[in-house]
């Protein structure tokens, strides 16, 4: 088959430069590479005679698949179809406790299979591969093998990890078996059975990680733990390596397990943002598996030290944990920043330089082309890789800091890459059920991809240009140290040339925003002159149009004519002018305090092509006038100046409108304060199908303050919506936004998000048969309860580091009305987080509207009257009962 012969032909035909081309090289046939590095096929066949390649790998590969098939024949068991050929009744009754019965064993069984299907079906939520029942299922019927095999050892978290990108890479491989070579190997009816040998084997390299010492007492050290111990020896080497760093880390007193376990564990899946970097870092790991050990993991998780090593340095305790625990994605220098990259030398650079005593280089180690990091072509995770190999060859002090110098040249100018359209990252086989992800919003057919300058990059080309006069504006959610020179918008479009100028307009755009949001801050404190701010919204909308529009003509998606890019451009520089009149004005009477979107807060904010509106903070109070003259001593009323000089604290609650729903989220529980929706029966049609979305994090909300998926992996809850998918069947763009996690909250998932809180939300949307409008409040609580003489509020907090916030109850609040009567209905529900039983009547939860309001401290609905004849209780006018069995039915039927 074609990739067959490409991948013979990029290596020549050498088992050796396989190995090599591993860490730079794109190539076809992940899964055979991996089977020949983890010894599933012998590797000194590759590249020789196909005939006996063919015979040979066979037989490896069925002998594989025919020792799968007797392992799942005998752990995996139907009791139901042994009962057929059972004559002892006694024995195969399903309550029987004898245990020699099939049904003893199954019911033992039922618990370990029901723990990996938990995790299973949380693994990698962010790739739709792995979101179909197939794929769930393989994985499952797999993992429970490898459990029964491994009796002493058993399943333990982090084996689905491992397991999930080994099955994609074979899945995606797969084919239907022909007479050509190698279709044999890749066998689409074989996929569970070959990803299954390919798990056995990498599990012999990575089961000491996974190990716990059976005799391990309470008063154990935890060095005895092997993933202890391996996670201890990397700071040792760190320490050789980077004293500095390690040291630091140490006064810190950061244990090296908190975050190399996962590290080690999962092989750093969890540390990259893409599965198709985790699937080239594992081509390098396995390749330079030539010792039946993986070498390379710990060169990896020092260069991952290295990458962060200025961040770590500088950051407090809490900074620090918080990169080793979330690493930042790595930087994708610019073709410049490559040119001033050191290269990496063949040998150490200093002779004087003590190695690593511990290193042990296999005497037939592939030649690795240190010098290729330097090219273009590679991506980030490839040319950490080659940093790793150079390091373990050399491992000194000044081969770690050139490692580390090269992150710092890198960080001063990065690429934002828009990703090629043929390259997808994660591609479906046709043995697969998983249809091809299609990529998100219109991309711009360019045959490279658009720069995004940052700070660091205009300032060397203004240096460049020596046309500098301003310093660059901080990133509007950071705050500076102090008060920053205005950068100059128009000198942007000077210094840049016009396709780069509005390219680069998104940052230009953000910074406005930013100046906009202080403005009308300092406004409503009563220090900045009206007109001045009314100037810059002019100048900022002017901006934001244009922006907008040469996007759409750069995406061939406008009806805009070549034309029109010279007119575009002037409005832009005039546009750009004024802006940096009005700008450089403000700053010399106000100091910027960057970041802080007071209410009112952003007139404008980047409208990214992409449908979704943005977020914007929740309006202030009527700004005050300018503050007179008074005398000294005194203070004019209602002037706040003294008090807040340089800036205001906030709280901020970030105000969302989408499709669907609005919502208001809160940045310190990381969950909303309330979602409103207004349901009809015309906008509850449509086909939009919840399969076809994902749970994704809100980019409008700031990095720092926003709930992450991970917060939600492993942590016993259910991502439960505000506004429910169901409710948004009119479009997938609307049902996709009701899976941002600004719309979720934790809920306990079975009885609760799964059942009683569903059967509610089904009750919502029935009461549209009986009114024309029905308008919906729904958001968490946390209250307090009584712990002996004393009321107490208690709740759970997710994620690691903890991050957001697990409410004790949840409401919903409902008002409803028909168009040919005056009146209003109003229903108010509280329930709690926690498993209910559907035997409760939904009225043991109606309480007053009043209650609710005290409660969760917010006014609902309050442009109605609240007086008899206007408004009504809701289960006055309806029955406000639960069909828990007719949500079932729906859910079977979905």
């Amino acid at each position: 088959m074609h990739e067959w012969e490409e991948l013979k032909r990029l290596s020549l035909l050498s088992a050796g430069n396989l190995r090599t081309l591993a860490y730079t090289a794109k190539l076809p046939l992940a899964s055979l590479r991996w089977r020949l590095f983890l010894g599933v096929l012998p590797v000194e066949l590759f590249g020789q005679d196909d005939a006996e390649c063919q015979q040979v790998w066979q037989l490896a590969a069925d002998r594989e698949r025919q020792s799968y098939q007797a392992l799942k024949a005998r752990f995996i068991v139907d009791p139901t179809c042994v009962a057929k050929e059972e004559t002892d009744w006694k024995r195969m009754n399903p309550l029987s406790l004898d245990r020699d019965s099939p049904w003893h064993q199954y019911h033992q069984d039922q618990h370990l299979r029901n723990t990996i299907l938990q995790d299973v079906s949380r693994t990698f939520p962010e790739e739709p591969y792995f979101r179909h029942s197939r794929v769930q299922r393989l994985m499952a019927d797999m993992l429970f093998v490898y459990a029964k095999v491994h009796s002493s050892l058993q399943y333990r978290q982090g084996m689905h990890e491992l397991l999930a990108p080994l099955l994609l890479a074979v899945d995606r491989d797969a084919v239907a078996r022909t007479s050509e070579f190698p279709t044999g190997l890749l066998d689409c009816s074989f996929v569970e059975h070959d990803t299954f040998a390919l798990f056995d084997r990498l599990m012999r390299l990575c089961m000491p990680w996974y190990q716990v010492p059976p005799a391990l007492s309470p008063r154990a050290s935890d060095a005895q733990t092997p993933i202890v111990a391996q996670c201890q020896l990397l700071m040792d080497k760190l320490a050789a390596l980077d004293p500095e760093l390690s040291a630091h880390l140490r006064q810190m007193d950061i244990e090296p397990q908190l975050f190399g376990i996962r590290w080690y564990r999962l092989l750093f899946s969890r540390e990259l943002p893409r599965l198709r970097d985790v699937l080239a870092l594992w081509d390098a790991l396995f390749a330079d598996n030539v010792s039946g050990t993986l070498r390379l993991v710990d060169w990896i998780g020092l260069v991952f030290l290295l990458a962060n090593r200025r961040r770590l340095l500088q950051g407090d305790y809490e900074d620090t944990l918080t990169t080793l625990l979330h690493l930042p994605p790595l930087p994708r220098p610019s073709p410049d920043a490559l040119e001033q990259t050191a290269p990496l030398p063949s040998s150490p650079q200093s002779p004087n330089v003590t190695a690593f005593p511990t290193i042990d280089l296999p005497v037939a180690a592939p030649k690795i082309p240190f010098q290729s990091v330097s090219q273009p072509g590679l991506r980030p995770i490839q040319r950490l890789a080659l940093q790793a190999a150079y390091l373990r060859a050399h491992p000194s002090h000044g081969a770690a800091m050139l490692v580390a110098g090269q992150y710092r040249v890198w960080e001063q100018e990065a690429w934002d890459v828009i990703e090629d359209l043929d390259t997808p990252a994660v591609e479906s086989s046709t043995a697969s059920d998983s249809p091809k992800p299609q990529p998100a919003g219109p991309l711009p057919p360019l045959p490279q991809a658009r720069k995004m300058y940052t700070s660091s990059t205009l300032q060397q080309k203004r240096n460049c240009t020596a046309s500098a006069n301003y310093t660059v504006s901080t990133s509007p959610r950071s705050v500076p140290s102090s008060p920053p020179q205005p950068a100059s918008a128009l000198e942007l479009a000077s210094v840049l040339s016009p396709g780069e100028t509005l390219l680069s307009l998104g940052s230009a755009t953000a910074q406005a925003a930013s100046i906009a949001a202080q403005c009308l801050e300092i406004l409503a404190l009563g220090s900045l002159d009206r007109r001045k701010a009314e100037t810059l919204a002019k100048c900022l909308h002017a901006v934001s149009r244009i922006w907008q529009d040469e996007v759409v003509r750069l995406s061939n998606l406008g009806p805009a004519g070549p034309n029109s890019q010279g007119t575009a451009e002037s409005q832009l520089r005039q546009a750009l002018r004024e802006l940096d009149s009005v700008y450089i004005d403000i700053s010399r009477i106000v100091t910027f305090v960057a970041g802080t979107l007071l209410g009112g807060g952003v007139i404008y904010a980047v409208n990214r092509p992409t449908g979704k509106q943005a977020v914007q903070p929740v309006q202030p109070a009527q700004p005050a006038q300018p503050v007179q003259p008074v005398q000294p001593g005194k203070r004019a009323p209602g002037d706040t100046s003294e008090f807040l000089r340089y800036g205001y604290p906030g709280p901020v609650s970030d105000f969302i409108v989408r499709s669907r729903y609005a919502a208001s989220y809160n940045r310190a529980l990381r969950n909303p304060n309330w979602v409103a929706e207004h349901l009809t029966r015309e906008n509850l049609q449509g086909t939009a199908d919840r399969a076809d979305s994902e749970f994704h994090e809100d980019p409008d909300i700031p990095s720092s303050f926003r709930a992450l998926l991970k917060d939600y992996y492993r942590s016993g809850y259910d991502r439960g919506h505000m506004c429910p998918a169901a409710d948004a069947k009119k479009d997938t763009q609307a049902m996709n936004e009701t899976f941002f996690l600004t719309n979720i909250a934790p809920q306990v998932g079975k009885g609760f998000n799964r059942n009683y809180w569903a059967s509610l939300e089904t009750f919502v949307r029935d009461l549209t048969k009986s009114f024309d409008d029905v308008y919906c409040i729904s958001g968490p609580l946390y209250l307090p309860q009584k712990e002996g003489d004393k009321w107490m509020v208690r709740y759970e907090v997710i994620g690691n580091p903890p991050n957001v916030a697990v409410p004790t109850h949840f409401f919903k609040v409902i008002l409803a009305k028909r168009k040919n009567e005056s009146g209003f209905a109003i229903g108010a529900f509280a329930l709690p987080n926690k498993e209910i039983d559907n035997s409760v009547p939904l009225t043991n939860f109606s309480f007053p509207l009043e209650y609710v309001e005290k409660a969760a401290g917010l006014k609902f609905f309050d442009q109605v009257e609240r007086k008899a004849g206007v408004v009504a209780p809701l289960c006055s006018k309806i029955q406000c009962t639960l069909d828990h069995d007719a949500w079932k039915k729906k859910r079977q039927q979905k």
